[in-house]
């Protein structure tokens, strides 16, 4: 009982029924929607990348695409096979720094403009970049793909800022773009 009365008091819990959200025991913020395990689960990934979401549409496929910097997502045919649990392994392993999708509707993949089955995409919003990857995934490492991921994940350039331009002066080239 006192354990518990200190925590409340530590993380200024007020009310009586309220949800927490926990990762490597920090605390990583309050969750105040609906009680339904797919409502938890949906702010659960948002903080983390939870090994992966499945796309029913367009516009939820398009959504989580824009609203991670960097997500990578396995165009698949169906939502089981080995590759399937291949890719769910990769995305366990993964998460903490990758947010990871599946899509198993030729459909919505036609409409992403994705042209083969199985395609494994990374997708950048810094710049808008889709980087496919160009091996066969079911022959693919733990460590091609994290290899893969990491090459990938950053812009080899950064977008000029004027606020900052000190910190260009003899230090990094420019290159402008019309």
């Amino acid at each position: 009982g006192d354990r518990n009365m200190k925590f409340v008091k530590s993380s200024a819990q007020k009310d009586s029924k309220g949800y927490y959200f926990y990762r490597y025991g920090n605390l990583i913020g309050r969750y105040s929607g609906g009680s339904s395990t797919e409502e938890i689960s949906n702010f659960a990934m948002s903080k983390t990348g939870i090994a992966f979401t499945t796309f029913d549409d367009y516009t939820i496929a398009q959504d989580f695409i824009e609203s991670n910097d960097g997500c990578v997502v396995l165009y698949l045919e169906k939502t089981g096979g080995r590759l399937f649990e291949k890719y769910g392994e990769w995305a366990e392993l993964l998460r903490d720094n990758t947010t990871f999708g599946l899509c198993p509707d030729p459909d919505i993949a036609d409409e992403l403009e994705v042209e083969t089955f199985p395609t494994l995409i990374l997708y950048r919003q810094m710049d808008h970049l889709k980087a496919v990857y160009p091996d066969d995934l079911n022959q693919a490492t733990m460590q091609d793909i994290t290899e893969w991921i990491n090459y990938n994940k950053k812009p080899k350039f950064e977008k000029f800022q004027v606020d900052k331009q000190s910190e260009y002066f003899g230090k990094k080239p420019i290159l402008l773009f019309f």
